[in-house]
């Protein structure tokens, strides 16, 4: 058996082959497993020695209990490529192992590092996403923001990330996404299911008086809710010193370095709110020049947060080729917020949640058509650009995410998102 430099007992690479042995592993460094054999104390150092990461991809067939505390990148983001789907089974439907995910996050909350639980994040993770962005700096043309909607959950989050990132990485596009908190979704449908029994008694099943008695009976607690999900979507940018910020400046100077990368955005629902955030403290700290695409679906942001934040911006040409994508009007009426109310969630958004009651959306269309926004084009599903059927699913809709992919690419993408894609 060979020693590597620091005289450590390396198990020779091999290849897989038909049988197998079987040892325990009873720890780990930055090269590999340390395992146990079960040959006696003559082998390896005293019955142990070090499994290489890239060996143990190669030849593992099958493993039982495998939990990584910290990031191994030469290794696990390759399983998903390799479609070795029996190594230790990385990929399932369940919410992905931080291991899966680290490069393409940060996770914010309250505006701050959320530096605890299974999706940490801190200013040492930033740095080593940054190193490695910087490693495979030529395997990427264009940096993606995204930012999910506000009514996901954490779990959620992370199974977008890990369900996108391979076509994205693949049409040489790095996706970085960002986890923002609420920690509201539970409270929003205690409200809607506690509301539910008694306006379902006073309306006595009738659609629209039943949605009205809704919005009225949800209106106190769901402003209250409302107001700590923007927050949530706004605070991480709210000043040059924040985490947020911070984040932002290490991937300007990064950009700056990695010459002829371009920069895109894109976020859902109330991540049109952090977005719009975001992209004024870019220009506002100048930390790019330009945003080369702006993509929002169904955006919860109002014409305000528009004219006020994202309006100036594409008209001084910083942020290009803005879009947002939107239900038709049919759409929004047969949408439903959890079986309960049945309008889409932005309907609940504008007539109980916000301050000032109906107000105006941009990402619905009555207001789209009441309020044109010259500088936007708009893309309303059913349509060769989008087809989801919900405001929930426009990341899961293949017609929209490839429209996206095609605007960041200027061609055709090779491979484009398909629905088993995003299904998470």
């Amino acid at each position: 058996m060979k020693k590597n430099q620091a005289g450590e007992c390396v198990i020779p690479p091999g290849k897989k082959e038909v049988g197998g042995h079987a040892f325990a592993i009873v720890g780990y460094n930055e090269d590999g497993f340390w395992v146990q054999n079960s040959w006696g104390h003559e082998w390896g150092n005293n019955g142990i020695a070090l499994w290489l990461y890239e060996d143990w991809l190669a030849t593992v067939y099958d493993a039982w209990v495998v939990q990584i505390a910290l990031p191994t990148p030469q290794i696990f983001d390759q399983l998903r490529r390799s479609g070795n789907s029996s190594s230790a089974n990385i990929a399932t439907k369940s919410a992905p192992g931080r291991n899966e995910i680290w490069k393409h996050f940060v996770h914010l909350d309250d505006g701050r590092f959320h530096n605890h639980g299974k999706y940490w994040s801190n200013e040492e993770h930033v740095r080593a996403v940054i190193e490695h962005m910087r490693c495979i700096k030529d395997e990427f043309d264009h940096v993606l923001l995204y930012a999910h909607g506000g009514l996901n959950d954490i779990k959620a989050s992370a199974r977008r990330i890990a369900a996108m990132k391979g076509v994205f990485l693949e049409n040489r596009i790095y996706p970085f996404h960002f986890m923002y908190d609420t920690g509201l979704m539970e409270e929003m449908k205690d409200v809607l299911f506690g509301k539910f029994s008694r306006a379902d008694k006073i309306a006595g099943g009738i659609s629209d008086w039943f949605d009205r008695r809704i919005e009225n009976m949800a209106r106190f607690p769901g402003r209250a809710i409302w107001r700590e999900m923007k927050r949530g979507a706004t605070k991480p940018f709210e000043n040059k010193g924040s985490d947020g910020s911070k984040v932002l400046q290490q991937i300007g100077a990064t950009m700056a370095d990695l010459k002829g990368k371009s920069l895109h955005v894109a976020g859902h629902s109330t991540g049109a709110i952090l977005q719009a955030n975001l992209l004024q403290r870019l220009f506002e700290d100048k930390i790019v020049k330009t945003v080369s695409s702006c993509s929002l679906l169904a955006p919860a942001a109002t014409y305000d947060l528009y004219h006020n934040t994202l309006r100036p911006l594409i008209k001084d040409g910083k942020v290009q080729d803005a879009r947002v994508y939107n239900l038709s009007a049919a759409l929004e009426e047969d949408d439903n917020v959890a079986k309960i109310y049945q309008k889409s969630l932005l309907f609940l958004v504008s007539n109980a949640f916000e301050e000032v009651r109906g107000e105006a959306l941009i990402g619905m269309r009555a207001f789209n058509e009441k309020y044109p926004m010259s500088d936007v084009k708009i893309h309303y599903s059913p349509s060769a650009m989008t087809d989801s059927r919900s405001h929930g699913g426009f990341d899961n809709d293949p017609v929209t995410m490839n429209h996206i992919l095609r605007r960041i690419l200027g061609k055709a993408p090779r491979p484009g998102f398909s629905q088993g894609d995003l299904n998470y």
